[in-house]
């Protein structure tokens, strides 16, 4: 099977401040990812990781490669596979500088996506190779006619936002997958509680003082017996909660990947925007929420 050469530019997200550049002398670091050892440099003076890794591909993977029909829409997973491995030891390398040398002006989860990705058989110039397009975008409900009307009726009565509303949309702004893993669970604790309360202004009290029920009967029996109906997404609740207990209580013994956790905020969303129509049955903007909500292919689903 043919042997290839890949490399990846990744920049690098920091705060415009007085900190010195990121890159150091040129030198290169190598690390262990995925099934590759994998080189990464971090020019001196300059605000982005360069990965390099060798890898034996299929034949399969070469020929689309050498293809001039290469396309995204194609994209093999063999070939993403790479791409993540070269992506996941720039991760690490920016990692290590930014808490070992103390270097507050790099985000969390600072890599942005691959800014070029080629490829080269030591032979000839490198190749340029497609990069799948960002995942991660909102998408919005969008009004109908008279749209504007059913907001204002809501606005004259005075409905609001749940403030575990305002929790998961704080979780969606959020980069690093593991803290936003944390804000979501909050967001559907929260967004329960709060619905529950507004139906029920007469259990404020045992909500707020009692010791809490687990999520999974908030969005059950609970549920059910107060809003009318149990959450059709309890399988995800039930996972996000006891994934949730392990990050808080086993710091590094679950790691969570850029997927799960948008896997996990769309589902979040469409349970929470559920919870919000059950509370206000009879208003159209409520109603519509359940069919809008964020999700990793930029499309209202």
């Amino acid at each position: 099977m043919p042997n290839l050469r890949f490399t990846a530019h990744f920049p690098i997200q920091k705060r415009k401040s007085t900190f010195p550049p990121v890159g150091q002398a040129s030198e290169f670091y190598h690390v262990a990812s995925g099934a590759l050892h994998v080189a990464v440099d971090i020019p001196a003076g300059e605000i982005y990781a360069v990965a390099q890794a060798e890898a034996e591909v299929s034949a399969e993977l070469h020929a689309w490669l050498m293809s001039s029909t290469v396309s995204v829409k194609s994209y093999p997973a063999e070939l993403a596979s790479v791409l993540g491995s070269l992506d996941g030891a720039a991760r690490r390398v920016v990692e290590a500088i930014k808490y070992f040398l103390i270097r507050p002006d790099i985000f969390d989860n600072a890599l942005g996506m691959a800014a070029n990705f080629t490829w080269s058989d030591g032979e000839g110039e490198e190749k340029f190779v497609p990069i799948p397009p960002e995942t991660s975008s909102s998408a919005m409900v969008t009004f109908s006619t008279g749209g504007a009307a059913a907001m204002q009726v809501g606005l004259d009565k005075g409905y609001r936002p749940l403030i575990g509303m305002r929790h998961l949309f704080r979780a969606m702004q959020e980069s690093e997958p593991r803290f936003r893993w944390i804000d979501i669970t909050i967001a559907l604790e929260l967004a329960i509680k709060e619905a529950l309360i507004r139906k029920h202004p007469e259990i404020e009290l045992l909500i707020l003082e009692m010791p809490s029920p687990p999520l999974t009967k908030l969005y059950d029996k609970i549920m059910k017996h107060y809003l009318g109906e149990k959450s059709p997404y309890l399988a995800v609740i039930k996972t996000g909660m006891e994934t949730r207990n392990k990050l808080l209580h086993r710091p590094d013994g679950v790691v969570i990947t850029e997927t799960q956790a948008a896997d996990y905020l769309r589902e979040a969303h469409k349970a929470i925007n559920h919870v919000f129509s059950l509370l206000y049955p009879e208003w159209s903007v409520a109603k519509g929420m359940t069919s809008g909500f964020y999700t990793n292919t930029g499309k209202t689903t």
